[in-house]
C-alpha cells in the first residue's frame, strides 16, 4: 500500500472514529449514511490490500518457482541435444538444428524449443534411446515443458492480482475523499459555532500531504535573470 494510500485510509479510520464519538443531535440522516459508505470504503480497501500481498506474495514465489523448472527443463533438454548433434547429418540431416537449444534468458522461447524438441523426438526416439537416454525421455519433457507453462501462469496470475489490488486501492481511496469532502462540508457547518468541536474535526479530517510535494508546491517559480544591458 503506498503513501498516499495509508494516508487516506488514516483520514477515514480517524473520520469513522469521529463519528461514532460525536453523534449528531439530532441525527443528520445524509451524515448517517455518509459514514456508513465510508465504513465500506475503508473494508474495501482492506479487501484490496489483502489483493495487493498476496499478488505479490504469488508472483515473487511464481518467478522462483519458474526460475527453477525452466532450468531443470534446460537441463533435461542439454543431453538430447548433445546426441543430436553427433548424429550423422546424411541419416538426420535435420537432428542439428531441430534441437539446438534455446538462448538463454527467454522463457517463452525456451517453451517453444522445448515443444519443438517433443514434436522432432517421435520420429527419432529410437535415435536417442540406442544412445542411452531413458525410454521415457520424451514424456519427462513434455511433462516438465508443461510444468514451466504452469509457473509461468502462477507468476502471471500473481502479477494480474497485485496490480488490480494496487489499482482498487487508489480507486477506492478516491471514492473515500469524495465521502469526506461532503461529510466536511456538513460538518464544518454545523460545528462554525463551537470552535473546539471544529477544531477536533478539522484535526480528524485533515490528510497529511507528502513532504517533498508540499515543499515543491511551496517552492517560489524560477525567474529568468534580466539580460545584460547593451552597451
Amino acid at each position: 500500500m503506498n503513501t498516499i494510500v495509508v494516508r487516506r485510509l488514516d483520514a477515514f479510520d480517524r473520520v469513522a472514529d469521529f463519528g461514532a464519538n460525536h453523534p449528531l443531535t439530532p441525527p443528520m440522516p445524509a451524515v448517517t449514511t455518509l459514514l456508513t459508505d465510508l465504513d465500506g470504503v475503508i473494508t474495501g480497501l482492506g479487501g484490496h490490500a489483502d489483493d495487493q500481498d498476496s499478488g505479490s506474495t504469488e508472483f515473487r514465489g511464481g518467478s522462483s518457482y519458474r526460475q527453477m523448472v525452466a532450468e531443470q527443463l534446460r537441463t533435461q533438454m542439454r543431453p538430447i541435444n548433445k546426441i543430436a548433434r553427433a548424429l550423422k547429418p546424411e541419416l538426420y540431416p535435420t537432428a542439428r538444428e531441430q534441437f539446438k537449444m534455446p538462448p538463454s534468458g527467454s522463457y517463452s522461447k525456451l517453451i517453444s524449443r522445448a515443444e519443438t524438441f517433443i514434436d522432432a523426438i517421435a520420429p527419432i526416439k529410437v535415435a536417442f534411446t540406442d544412445r542411452g537416454l531413458p525410454a521415457t525421455f520424451d514424456t519427462a519433457l513434455a511433462a516438465k515443458k508443461a510444468e514451466l507453462v504452469a509457473a509461468t501462469g502462477i507468476k502471471n496470475a500473481g502479477r494480474a492480482t497485485q496490480v488490480g489490488g494496487t489499482a482498487g486501492l487508489l480507486a477506492k481511496s478516491r471514492v473515500g475523499l469524495d465521502i469526506l469532502h461532503e461529510i466536511d462540508a456538513i460538518l464544518s457547518f454545523q460545528y462554525r459555532d463551537n470552535p473546539a468541536l471544529l477544531a477536533a474535526w478539522k484535526s480528524a479530517c485533515h490528510i497529511e500531504r507528502d513532504p517533498e510535494t508540499a515543499n515543491a508546491q511551496t517552492q517560489p517559480a524560477a525567474t529568468t535573470p534580466p539580460a545584460p544591458a547593451q552597451g
